[in-house]
């Protein structure tokens, strides 16, 4: 017999369910801490970095291959080695499958050792391997980013690895740094891990499953649906009135108006801009900048064509994949995107990131009431066809609902009321104000049907703002 516990099937269920509670809270605490690393800030990079690689001399910016995040494997491999690291091999082999993924994220993945570019070519054609690996022989680069350690560091017993004093029986040591590139082209470290940390986090990145990274924080998000090129449902939203020169008539346009910051001389960033009427609007105003951002190639053409301004520019990606540096924004807004987003607490996390001290984000969201309807229609109607009640299901069950919306499988995720506001507490943002817009007596004049949106809200308006701290 096994010496091992041995009990009954229905004994066992009862300790596995147990044991999956703290599964659940593990998870839960890891989704919090991934959601804290996504919102660390960033250290610009100064100093030039030129490596050797199978093409000649690249910089660390060239390492990016065109691409906006960059994740840099320190692979054990010193000068004189036989052969690189065991552990960093048995990873390695695993790296060459997901690069393709990662690119597709606008993730480029490298290995950078100190053995030289002879040494490292061989080793990599004895194993097999196809990605990028470059030598940074002659540069400073893995002592700054504490991964090889001089002869002097080593003698005096200890060396700076892990972010601590420690003693280290090799003077080459494995982890992982991963660095952003805005549009501008300087650089910024956002993150490195070292020791048992570090191999973790390689895996969460170059793992079967396709992942993303987020300003340099590898995420397991679920790509983003983008529904406005799908031509039956363009055809469909493009004749709603909030399309085009309507959009002020929307019910929650003076909701959301209102509250708006002065705009001169702000640097502004739209998330879900559409076709670009709010965009458009706060360049004429006086921002600063005004940066748009959509998934929609459709949605990205019409703004372009129709409502481009000396202050404004449009960028076609997913709100998911936006990437700026810290302090970018002095006002981040959007207007009935937010829901679309399965990561809402990463993406207030990096807005917080994104605003300057005293910054401030307003946006608009369909109200978790109006999100989980129970039925695809909403209003449960009389014989007659009036509306009589909007009967709402499974509110606590946050996450993706799929709905008919001029096309099957439209997604859109819910939140609790609760999940949305503690989102932005969790991200240290100061709530403001928060609105849910009914209808005026002048919008029901124009649409009487609105009075039945009295009854149940349609969205929720949120203003908070990034708070100063205190010296």
């Amino acid at each position: 017999m096994p010496s091992h516990t041995i009990v009954s099937k229905e004994q066992w269920l009862e300790a596995r369910k147990a044991h999956l509670a703290r599964e659940k809270e593990f998870t839960r605490l890891r989704d919090q801490l991934s959601a804290e690393r996504r919102a660390m800030p960033w250290v610009k990079v100064d100093k030039t970095y030129v490596f050797e690689g199978p093409k000649g001399k690249v910089t660390l910016a060239d390492l990016f291959d065109g691409r906006r995040q960059l994740i840099v494997y320190h692979f054990m491999f010193g000068p004189g080695w036989e052969q690189g690291c065991p552990s960093c091999s048995f990873l390695s082999d695993h790296i060459d499958g997901a690069v393709v993924h990662l690119a597709h994220r606008d993730v480029t993945l490298v290995a950078v050792s100190r053995a030289p570019l002879r040494q490292i070519d061989a080793f990599k054609k004895r194993m097999g391997w196809r990605f990028t690996w470059v030598s940074s022989s002659g540069t400073d680069f893995n002592v700054d980013f504490h991964v090889s350690f001089t002869k002097e560091q080593m003698a005096k017993g200890a060396v700076d690895y892990n972010f601590a004093r420690r003693e280290f029986p090799s003077e080459e040591a494995p982890g992982l740094s991963v660095f952003y590139k805005d549009e501008h082209g300087d650089v910024f470290h956002t993150y490195s891990t070292y020791a048992r940390r570090g191999r973790p986090a390689v895996h969460d990145g170059v793992g079967a499953s396709p992942r993303s990274v987020r300003r340099g924080r590898v995420t397991a998000e679920p790509p983003p649906q983008n529904i406005y090129d799908d031509p039956a449902f363009f055809a469909g939203y493009s004749r709603l009135e909030r399309f085009g020169p309507g959009w002020t008539r929307a019910l929650e346009h003076p909701s959301f108006m209102a509250l708006l910051p002065d705009v001169a001389g702000r640097r502004v960033l739209d998330l879900g801009c559409g076709v670009g009427q709010l965009a458009h609007h706060l360049a004429e105003r006086g921002a600063a900048e005004v940066i748009g951002v959509d998934i929609s190639e459709r949605m990205i053409a019409l703004a372009s064509a129709e409502r481009s301004h000396p202050r404004l520019r449009y960028l076609r990606m997913a709100i998911e994949q936006a990437a700026f540096g810290p302090r970018r924004f002095d006002l981040v807004v959007s207007s009935l995107a937010i829901h679309y987003v399965a990561d809402y607490h990463g993406l207030v996390q990096r807005i917080a990131c994104w605003l300057s001290p005293g910054g401030i984000l307003v946006y608009s969201t369909e109200h978790p009431v109006y999100l989980t309807r129970a039925c695809a229609e909403g209003w449960i109607r009389d014989a007659a066809g009036q509306p009589l009640h909007w009967p709402v299901n499974a509110y606590a069950d946050e996450g993706l609902r799929e709905e008919h919306w001029f096309t099957d499988g439209v997604q859109k995720y819910h939140r609790t009321l609760s999940s949305l506001l503690n989102g932005l507490i969790d991200a240290g943002l100061a709530i403001e104000r928060v609105v849910e817009p009914v209808p005026d007596e002048q919008q029901i004049a124009r649409h009487p049907e609105w009075i039945h949106e009295r009854r149940r809200p349609f969205c929720l308006v949120v203003r908070a703002r990034k708070q100063v701290k205190s010296p």
